[in-house]
């Protein structure tokens, strides 16, 4: 999916930082994972001042993450300098994912939740969601990931991808994954922060009992992942209507 709706308005929301300020505007609370501190230069991070665990992230892109299980074992010379050279990627040209041209650069500083995680990401059309991936890392090492997608009331579904970049990644009908506690308020929080899209898909994680917002996720896997039935694709196409694409968001 690749739906270009106002790049600039987008952004707002693509910025991991500024994210917070839209979750506040429209579940009038910020349900993101904790935020320790925001820097503007790797040169500017006081590694004291953080505690033994957290997650380095940039805001401008995907996949620019650092976690830190124990500060005492990391090497902050290699950990700066690999933040600088993605302080230098124009992630949104690179991609065409043109909501992140606008968004200016910042490290942020996240709280570390406890792993395994499962990571639920529902994809949501014109405001409802339709179905969910839930992500489970099960072999770390390998990074072997579990990727099985279930209907809104957690019957597992038929829908496999073609994940070229992540072989690893896989569907396995016969690893249970347990239905989230709090399944219903994970649906009632997409709804909400979909609503103004064509699609978006919303990255949530239930953790000790309470629900995390990781993302919006405008164009999963760059547009270019590929449903492994062709049926599932016209099945998906067929949810996208973007005659329902609001004019409003252009003028934001």
């Amino acid at each position: 999916m690749d739906i270009h709706e106002s790049p600039q308005y987008k952004s707002f929301i693509a910025d991991k930082i500024k994210l917070r300020d839209y979750s506040k505007r429209i579940l009038g609370k910020v349900i993101c994972v904790p935020l320790l501190k925001i820097y503007d230069n790797p040169y500017e991070i006081n590694f004291e001042d953080l505690p033994n665990k957290f997650v380095i992230k940039y805001n401008h892109g995907s996949g620019m993450n650092i976690i830190c299980e124990n500060k005492n074992e990391i090497n902050i010379e290699k950990i700066t300098k690999i933040l600088k050279k993605w302080k230098n990627i124009n992630y949104g040209l690179r991609t065409t994912e043109f909501q992140y041209i606008y968004i200016k650069r910042r490290i942020l500083i996240e709280e570390f939740l406890t792993s395994p995680l499962v990571d639920y990401k529902i994809y949501c059309f014109n405001g409802k969601p339709e179905f969910i991936l839930a992500k489970k890392i099960i072999n770390k090492k390998d990074h072997i990931v579990i990727n099985n997608y279930y209907n809104v009331d957690w019957k597992l579904n038929e829908l496999e991808t073609y994940d070229f970049n992540y072989i690893n990644y896989i569907r396995d009908p016969n690893y249970k994954i347990k239905k989230p506690k709090k399944l219903k308020l994970m649906l009632k929080y997409s709804k909400l922060l979909s609503k103004e899209f064509v699609f978006v898909r919303v990255d949530l994680y239930d953790y000790n009992n309470t629900i995390y917002l990781g993302e919006l996720t405008f164009i999963p896997n760059n547009g270019f992942k590929k449903w492994k039935s062709k049926t599932d694709n016209m099945k998906i196409a067929k949810l996208i209507d973007i005659t329902k694409i609001k004019p409003y968001l252009f003028n934001k």
